[in-house]
């Protein structure tokens, strides 16, 4: 069950049900993660602003996709996982590369180069080391394109964990495995939870160009 209230767009006034019917519209579903955000119109409405910016960035859909489904897997968030499931075919992701990125793996040595890079900065907690910046520098991306792969990672996974939102629109189905992890599967967030904290996005990009003074000052914040 959702921690936190789901605003249904039929329910929904003013500005939150003019951002709920504008994601609607797009996705030609409403996914509970937006819904739970209307209670704040004004952090839905930057969501979106945000993820239409680093969509008009360096890093191609299915890349994004791709990075959102191996961070959802890390965090064993199996909304998100779901979530991104369905976005991702959206983008012409196969089941195929679907399970593949959810294992930091891809046919394009580049592309696994990046879902390496996402899954090193979550088991560490942003922390990144030189070589982990180096290599994916060699696997072809720039600075600019990994702080666009910085947002990604850091992107919702937050609000997913803390609301602990429901699957549903998403088919849960979707995202079972036969692997389990741990004895949980990816729906066992108890035990095996790491989300990351509303400061993570500035740890993240401090960790992984080295502004270790910055970083700690936000991380006891």
């Amino acid at each position: 069950m959702s921690r936190l209230t789901a605003i249904q767009p039929q329910a929904a006034t003013g500005k939150a049900k003019e951002l709920l019917d504008a994601v609607q519209a797009k996705l030609k579903i409403t996914p509970n993660m937006t819904k739970v955000m209307a209670n704040s119109p004004a952090v839905l409405e930057a969501y979106l602003s945000f993820s239409g910016a680093l969509g008009n960035g360096a890093l191609d859909a299915k890349l994004r996709e791709e990075i959102a489904l191996e961070v959802g897997e890390q965090n064993s968030s199996q909304y998100c996982v779901s979530a991104h499931t369905a976005i991702g075919k959206m983008t012409g992701l196969s089941d195929s590369e679907i399970q593949q990125a959810r294992d930091a793996r891809s046919g394009s040595p580049r592309n696994a180069a990046a879902l390496q890079f996402a899954r090193e900065l979550v088991a560490k907690k942003g922390r990144a080391t030189d070589a982990d910046v180096e290599a994916v520098r060699r696997a072809g991306f720039s600075d600019g394109d990994i702080v666009a792969a910085l947002m990604r990672i850091s992107d919702d996974d937050n609000v997913c964990t803390v609301a602990n939102t429901e699957v549903s629109p998403f088919n849960g189905n979707e995202v079972e495995r036969e692997e389990q992890r741990d004895g949980t599967g990816s729906s066992g967030v108890q035990g095996r939870q790491r989300g990351l904290l509303a400061s993570r996005t500035a740890t993240l990009a401090c960790g992984a160009f080295g502004s270790q003074d910055d970083s700690d000052e936000l991380g006891r914040g």
